[in-house]
């Protein structure tokens, strides 16, 4: 038979002991909380980027389709110019700076599609639908997608009958 002393020291130690495994099971559980909060919100935010990037770019594209309308191509004739605001294009361009992971490539290819240049030191390019490709290829790159064959001379609609 156990004398009353040791009974009651048993007695601490299992109380102690459950105390403990009571605390331990609280901080894992608050270390699990705020550890699944941390991956769910770094998760929204990798998907906020990457829809800010794909916006960036789409817009891009669409800077790109204005400067094409308003370029005249071998074999078609020569369509009214259609007016449109450059600060779309600066926008374009700052987003892309902005979201795009490789901003310097992006807006390498992005300025070589559109035939951007410094008059006082470059000579102005001819536009191409490969240049189009080109930038399609970047933006696929920058959202994580293969663009291996695009057809180059299919890259852009000059137009359309029926269309303006």
């Amino acid at each position: 038979m156990k004398r009353p002393s040791e009974s009651t020291s048993s007695s601490r130690v299992i109380a102690g002991a459950s105390i403990v495994a009571v605390l331990v099971s609280g901080a894992i559980s608050c270390l699990t909380a705020v550890w699944t909060t941390q991956q769910r919100d770094v998760a929204d935010r990798s998907r906020e980027l990457l829809q800010e990037r794909r916006q960036a770019l789409l817009d891009a594209l669409t800077v790109i389709d204005w400067v094409y309308a308003n370029t005249p191509f071998r074999g078609t004739s020569k369509t009214p110019p259609r007016t449109w605001d450059v600060q779309l294009a600066r926008d374009a361009m700052n987003r892309m700076y902005v979201y795009c992971r490789d901003p310097q490539r992006t807006i390498a290819v992005f300025v070589y599609a559109i035939g951007a240049h410094n008059p006082e030191i470059e000579q102005p390019q001819d536009l191409s639908p490969a240049r189009v490709n080109a930038f399609r290829r970047e933006v696929a790159r920058e959202l994580d997608f293969s663009l291996s064959d695009l057809d180059d001379t299919h890259a852009w609609l000059a137009g359309l009958n029926g269309a303006e």
